[in-house]
């Protein structure tokens, strides 16, 4: 039903699952200190439905960890994690996607949609703790 596998974002791996490619695509992306794994309840329905990828962010699950150093931005902040989220393209079919994003992931979703319009279909968001700040951020970060 679900296919295991990694893409490179450049300095890490991400882990995700895949469903068949017998439907437009769906990416799930989890909150904070969760796993693909929150959405195995919804999976058998979307699934009808959707070609579902579900990712675990960097430093989350089976995904890859990067070092934290002195020197250098927090590689956890929430804007650190989703920028990854630019690299989801290779992963994903040519027809726009629609992205659930859950808590946190929202904004990955938010973030996702901002830097590549022509590849959403829809944005959908559960539960996430939106601020002016965090939009912002996500704006800021998604202008030339």
């Amino acid at each position: 039903m679900l296919t295991e596998k990694t893409f490179s974002t450049g300095n890490v791996e991400l882990f995700y699952v895949e469903g068949p490619p017998s439907s437009p695509p769906l990416v799930l992306l989890h909150g904070g200190f969760a796993l693909w794994q929150r959405f195995l309840p919804l999976l058998p329905t979307l699934i009808l439905r959707w070609q579902l990828f579900a990712v675990d962010f960097r430093g989350h699950g089976a995904s890859g960890r990067v070092r934290v150093a002195p020197d250098r931005p927090h590689p956890y902040r929430a804007l650190a994690i989703i920028e990854k989220m630019d690299t989801l393209q290779e992963i994903l079919p040519e027809e726009p996607a629609a992205f659930f994003g859950h808590s946190a992931g929202g904004y990955g979703a938010l973030y996702y949609a901002a830097h590549h319009p022509q590849h959403v279909r829809a944005v959908i968001i559960g539960d996430s703790p939106l601020s002016r700040t965090g939009l912002d951020a996500i704006t800021l970060a998604a202008r030339p």
